[in-house]
């Protein structure tokens, strides 16, 4: 299962969608096919985004945007970097409201995280999802449990 959104990636998010909402591109330019309802429950700077249901679930296929990397193209509006640098000075600014929103849409990814992970684990077993460690001078060795089955996995970083 993909991990949960923490808050801030829950805010980058929408601090991406708002940015490419404004230009005309994003959700505005290619609508989902189920739109997130929940209206009331944002703060009052993000109300007239248009949002997938699942917008906030880390690894879900968003209906509206191609997820084939040959099919992708850019929207051309802003790079990642320029993205990146400006949505980071929103977060240190934001205000209390618009954090709590996100801790609360993280809260609701990590609700769907252990449940799947539950289930994950009643499939393959507790070993399937365990790794160790094992730290050397030059190079990290990661001893991985496969659900199919066991392997060790050596790869070599400079530390």
């Amino acid at each position: 299962p993909s991990r949960p959104f923490t808050p801030y990636n829950v805010f980058f998010q929408l601090e991406r969608e708002r940015i490419l909402q404004e230009h005309g591109e994003g959700y505005a330019a290619n609508p989902p096919k189920t739109k997130d309802d929940n209206l009331s429950v944002r703060p009052p700077s993000y109300r007239n985004l248009i949002l997938s249901k699942n917008w906030y679930i880390a690894g879900s296929k968003k209906e509206g945007r191609l997820f084939d990397k040959t099919k992708r193209r850019a929207h051309g509006v802003v790079t990642f970097v320029e993205l990146s640098k400006q949505i980071s000075e929103n977060w240190a600014a934001v205000d209390e409201q618009v954090k709590e929103y996100c801790t609360l849409m993280s809260h609701e990814d990590t609700k769907r995280y252990r449940i799947e992970m539950d289930v994950f684990i009643d499939k393959y077993g507790y070993d399937s999802v365990k790794r160790t460690y094992k730290k050397r001078r030059n190079n990290v060795e990661f001893e991985v449990k496969s659900c199919v089955s066991e392997k060790s996995v050596k790869r070599t970083d400079q530390l």
